[in-house]
């Protein structure tokens, strides 16, 4: 479940079934879509959905108003994990099983770039706060920076000795967290790739 961005809608993903936009004064539901999905988030305008499709390895844009279907299907070729829109709306982010993340155009829903490629699953991908970077978490220790323009590696890997189980930008983007099974967070600088301080033990 998630809140549109002036609050007064929410959209609802069931185990099974069709994710629907509700009404938050009155209640009532507004569009129900049309298609099974595992996540959706709303853009940052709150005109538009994004949906994940586990079954189908595909994410889908939507109307937030109507419910219909923009553009085509964004097709990978194993379940698609995590998808979000970038801060001005333009590009949508996706994480997949099949080792790839991927940035696209939300009007035609085209590829922007060659597949972000990884050595593990990916599943989780988010871009900072102001589009120029993305974090992909594949399954395993490693997190990565990309040219979110380019679609290029923008360091080196940001590695643990353990699986990685989030990853989250500063406000102003210079500064990653992520947070691990090795019972450590560590703060990266995303300039460079490197370590700002000693890994914060629990």
């Amino acid at each position: 479940v998630q809140f549109s961005p002036d609050g007064r809608r929410a959209v609802t993903v069931p185990i099974s079934g069709a994710a629907r936009i509700w009404d938050l004064q009155t209640g009532q539901v507004l569009a129900e879509l049309r298609r099974d999905a595992s996540s959706a988030r709303f853009s940052p305008d709150g005109t538009r959905l994004v949906t994940t499709g586990s079954i189908d390895n595909t994410a889908r844009i939507w109307d937030a108003k109507t419910g219909q279907q923009l553009g085509d299907d964004l097709k990978h070729s194993a379940a698609v994990m995590d998808a979000e829109f970038s801060a001005d709306g333009k590009r949508v982010v996706t994480a997949s099983l099949d080792r790839t993340a991927r940035i696209w155009d939300t009007r035609p829903g085209q590829a922007l770039s060659a597949p972000l490629r990884h050595s593990g699953q990916v599943r989780w991908a988010h871009f900072c706060p102001d589009g120029t970077l993305i974090v992909t978490v594949e399954t395993g220790t490693v997190a990565r920076l990309w040219n979110a323009r380019t679609g290029q590696a923008a360091t080196e890997p940001l590695r643990h000795s353990a699986i990685i189980n989030s990853a989250e930008f500063s406000p102003d983007g210079q500064r990653l967290v992520t947070g691990s099974d090795d019972s450590t967070a560590r703060v990266w600088d995303t300039r460079t790739g490197q370590p700002l301080c000693e890994p914060l033990q629990h």
